[in-house]
């Protein structure tokens, strides 16, 4: 696998760096909805602000 994702790294094929991109901002929003609903769950009132 950390051959293929270095493969990804160095690529200069425009689709394949393009995937790439789409596909961690996938993996970062969905680590930062996890953080979220954690931090509502240890503060009942707490509303996470809505951007």
């Amino acid at each position: 696998m950390a051959r293929n994702l270095e493969e990804i790294i160095q690529s200069e094929d425009p689709k394949v760096v393009s995937a790439a991109k789409r596909k961690a901002s996938k993996i970062l929003r969905s680590i930062n909805d996890k953080k979220e609903t954690e931090v509502t769950k240890k503060k009942p009132g707490f509303q996470p602000s809505k951007k």
